[in-house]
């Protein structure tokens, strides 16, 4: 048996299989993407990578199997390839693949599974490629998949450990031990309660204090103009994004001219947009729709606010929060009964009205045109 030493876990024994799948150039890709796309920019610590998760999540993937005795290398696979189609910057390009292409991260990973050195590696250990993209599909890989599953437990751990903040952390051993799979449905016994709740509470701790900051939303909104005017030009097929990793993209974006290598440099040097004005959500009596509003409707609103303040549109950004804590989405087993952990926690009900109190609205610019922006700051609050 092979080992990894990981920095989280520890000592992580690797099965033949996993062994094999993790040297494919489709696994070793992903040492090239970062977890958390632009979070080193606030933090700087937060240099951590797919492929570090990917091998989290197969480890506890592992200890899950075995604690809830099922011997299944295929599920344990399954946790190791869950993230194998992820587009570089991770989530950050997720909407212009999804749109382009018709298929999420999960989707490219398994159109990944089936063709290729991932398929050639499970038909030479044994396996069927179908097979295992019909098991991520399947009741067990909610032990990976779910609110509760390896996945989430991993990528809080190993988010809260590099970003250097205390919000993520969570009792994974108990969590796997509490959970058990019921009629198809990942559940956790009553027991358990209370560190299912303390995982709701380290998920929205680190979504309002990390994964929502108007630093990262500042970075990834400059790629995301990047690469939308790399495709529109033709330079850039959406496809190619699943494909490339964080360097050969950011290499690719910074040889361009004009705008597109204008916003690679901003990236490259940290010159992001800043914050002119910050108002909490809840202060806009359309607060609700303002919550749902489509990207093309958002570049409206900031059309809008380039008028009145007499600049154009590429010179400002509106951040918007969208919901980010849709409930617990927790099943629990209370006697004979499986009930949604929102029946049974005041603390999972309260969080999901808690998000709210949580958000602002931001326009940010670049530093030279941000008093202008304060100045009109009432016309720009009256476009949105």
């Amino acid at each position: 048996m092979r080992w990894i030493k990981d920095s989280l876990h520890g000592d992580i024994g690797l099965t033949p299989l996993a062994n094999a799948l993790i040297d494919t150039p489709e696994m070793q890709r992903l040492r090239r993407i970062g977890q958390t796309a632009f979070c080193n920019l606030l933090y700087p610590g937060a240099n951590h990578t797919r492929f570090e998760h990917s091998v989290g999540v197969y480890h506890l993937t592992r200890k899950a199997c075995q604690i809830h005795g099922i011997s299944d290398e295929l599920l344990e696979a399954a946790g190791l390839l869950h993230d194998v189609g992820h587009s570089c910057f991770s989530h950050t390009l997720e909407g212009i693949v999804k749109e382009k292409t018709g298929k999420d991260h999960e989707g490219h990973s398994r159109e990944k599974i089936m063709t290729g050195n991932l398929a050639d590696v499970l038909v030479e250990n044994g396996y069927s490629p179908k097979k295992l993209v019909k098991l991520m599909n399947s009741p067990e890989y909610e032990l990976v998949h779910s609110y509760l599953g390896t996945d989430k437990i991993d990528y809080l751990l190993r988010d809260s450990k590099y970003t250097g903040v205390a919000y993520g952390s969570v009792d994974a051993d108990r969590i796997i031990r509490k959970t058990k799979l019921v009629d198809g449905k990942l559940v956790i016994d009553e027991k358990g309660l209370s560190v299912a709740e303390s995982m709701l509470i380290a998920r929205f701790m680190m979504f309002s204090g990390v994964y929502t900051h108007h630093v990262p939303y500042s970075a990834e909104e400059l790629l995301v103009r990047a690469v939308e005017r790399a495709i529109e030009e033709k330079l850039l097929n959406a496809k190619d994004l699943v494909t490339m990793d964080d360097w050969t993209l950011m290499s690719f974006l910074n040889k361009q001219e004009g705008f597109i290598g204008e916003m690679a440099s901003r990236l490259m040097n940290r010159e992001l947009f800043k914050e002119a004005i910050k108002k909490p959500l809840k202060s806009f009596d359309n607060w609700h729709e303002l919550t749902n509003l489509s990207r093309e409707r958002r570049k409206e609103l900031e059309g809008n606010i380039a008028v009145n303040c007499g600049i154009e549109p590429e010179q400002v950004m509106l951040y918007l929060p969208s919901p980010w804590f849709e409930g617990s989405k927790i099943n629990v087993k209370r006697g004979d009964k499986i009930v949604d952990m929102g029946e049974v926690s005041i603390i999972s009900r309260v969080l999901k009205e808690a998000q709210w109190d949580y958000s602002y609205i931001s326009i940010l610019c670049s530093k030279e045109i941000m008093n202008k922006i304060k100045k009109d700051s009432l016309k720009v609050l009256e476009s949105v």
